[in-house]
């Protein structure tokens, strides 16, 4: 008699409908690229190592956000066990690399691993799935290990002559260069920026030559100096550019992200 009320017919429960995700929550207070000077200081810090057939860059962190002092991170991490969501608009040609990772003295909370990690196991990783970025709950520790393989895409001049830009509302907010806390009026310093990345840009023709072109130009505008004072403001980038022209890649990365948005 009870079997016609029965929601036998019905869609499975999932209790997971009746709670919210926890936040996104602010992993580190100390940004990397804050420590890169001190590292650069003393070079024979281990930070990290790493035991691998192959060579390969090793990603800490993807910094995409600017306030017009510092740059931060606008990851949203989740739990996904130890695997790491595969990316979309990946060329045809990978290759497999597996490494195996033992902390030493790297300090916060963002885990080594080259672009674009697949798995990881042995410690307890979260995942911003739309970078790949890596993070653990709390900071590291040394003699920490663990076992990452990653898929490291390849890609071809073919590939890079056709990539196009971006015009989702997604990336129009990721350009925005903002006048900085507390501003009323834009910072002098932009409008040097564009005129720079003009001239330093002169005869591309496509988004990847003017993004080589801005490259090379830096390499040979600015001088590598591990001695150079910290900081990346708009001040502290004006300066990096029309006086001192020495930097770390502290400066030299902030300078090449700022001028590209221009």
């Amino acid at each position: 008699a009870a079997g016609p009320v029965l929601p036998v017919n019905a869609r499975p429960f999932d209790p997971r409908e009746q709670v919210q995700a926890p936040p996104p929550q602010q992993r580190d207070g100390v940004s990397p690229l804050d420590r890169v000077g001190g590292w650069l200081l003393a070079p024979g810090q281990v930070l990290f190592t790493v035991r691998s057939g192959r060579h390969e860059v090793q990603r800490l962190a993807v910094l995409d956000r600017f306030d017009g002092v510092t740059w931060s991170s606008s990851a949203e991490f989740v739990p996904t066990g130890s695997r790491v969501p595969e990316p979309e608009g990946r060329p045809d040609e990978e290759d497999v690399v597996e490494q195996q990772v033992t902390v030493g003295e790297l300090p916060g909370v963002w885990v080594p691993a080259p672009d674009r990690p697949r798995r990881v196991d042995g410690l307890p990783v979260v995942v911003d799935p739309g970078s790949g970025a890596l993070a653990v709950p709390e900071p590291l520790r040394p003699g920490q290990k663990y076992s990452v393989t990653s898929v490291v895409p390849e890609w071809t001049a073919e590939d890079l002559a056709d990539a196009a830009l971006a015009r989702d509302a997604e990336a129009e907010a990721a350009l925005e260069l903002p006048w900085g806390p507390g501003a009323q009026r834009p910072p002098v310093q932009i409008a040097e920026f564009r005129r720079f990345a003009e001239a330093a840009t002169h005869g591309a023709g496509s988004p990847i030559e003017r993004a080589a072109l801005l490259a090379e130009y830096l390499r040979r505008y600015a001088a590598y100096d591990v001695t150079a004072a910290p900081g990346h403001s708009y001040r502290q980038l004006d300066y990096f550019l029309a006086e001192g022209r020495r930097g770390t890649p502290e400066h030299f990365a902030t300078a090449y992200a700022v001028l590209a948005r221009t």
